[in-house]
């Protein structure tokens, strides 16, 4: 990822944790080269959505993982929907658009020829403007686990 879009970043336990501006959906990376400790880092996400959400249940995400050798990396896209609404609008107003990770990952995918012959840079971002958590409260997560951890 470039390193120009990254708004936030915090080192915790050798563990960086990033957000990015300008991808027109919400997104957490954590890198690192212990496994371990990303996880730890990850559960701490993972607890402090269940708390936006005001939930014991997995809160909605997808995530993308990857190692190159060396570096292991995990992006989070924190989810506020499943679907966009346009997905449960009736006959022509509808678009088939379902991101899952795929989608949330840059690759859209609109199995309606129509669909995708319709979409454009404006419906896309809104899909993805109301899929994805808010930015406010991504930043309060990261800033929260950050700050747990720095105080220990």
């Amino acid at each position: 990822m470039d390193e120009k879009r990254r708004i936030q970043t915090v080192r915790i336990d050798g563990v960086k944790v990033s957000r990015a501006e300008d991808l027109g959906r919400e997104l957490i990376i954590i890198e690192g080269n212990d496994p371990v400790g990303m996880t730890d880092v990850f559960k701490q996400i993972v607890a402090e959505l269940k708390k936006v959400f005001n939930t014991d249940n997995e809160p909605m995400m997808n995530i993308i993982g990857s190692h190159d050798g060396q570096t292991w990396r995990a992006i989070v896209f924190p989810r506020a929907k499943h679907r966009p609404d346009v997905f449960f609008r009736e006959g022509d107003a509808r678009v088939a658009i379902s991101p899952a990770v795929i989608e949330m990952g840059g690759v859209l995918v609109a199995p309606v020829e129509r669909d995708f012959e319709r979409l454009d840079a404006s419906t896309v971002e809104g899909i993805f403007g109301e899929v994805s958590l808010k930015g406010e409260i991504v930043q309060g997560v990261v800033e929260v686990i950050n700050h747990r951890y720095n105080q220990e």
